[in-house]
């Protein structure tokens, strides 16, 4: 009984730390997705590559530019019409 209570004692008194090293994996998640957010605000993206797979293979690939003053209908019709 005295080992169960010294293994009781050790917990109750270490729980904190216990509990933050279990937590490890979302700690990890939670610093990639505040790193994805913070690298989004700094450097925003404003190409779009929209890539065609078949069968585990690239057919093509096509780039939309976000910033371009055409708009992204015109954008689409000519990617369409260059096919």
């Amino acid at each position: 009984m005295d080992t169960l209570s010294a293994l009781a004692t050790f917990v109750s008194a270490n729980a904190i730390w216990i509990g933050l090293i279990l937590l490890y994996p979302v700690w990890v998640r939670l610093g990639a997705i505040l790193r994805l957010f913070i690298m989004d605000w700094l450097k925003p993206q404003h190409k779009i590559i929209i890539r065609h797979v078949h069968n585990g293979t690239v057919l093509r690939s096509v780039e939309i530019d976000l910033d371009n003053d055409e708009p992204l209908v015109r954008q689409l019709r000519a990617i369409k019409e260059k096919q």
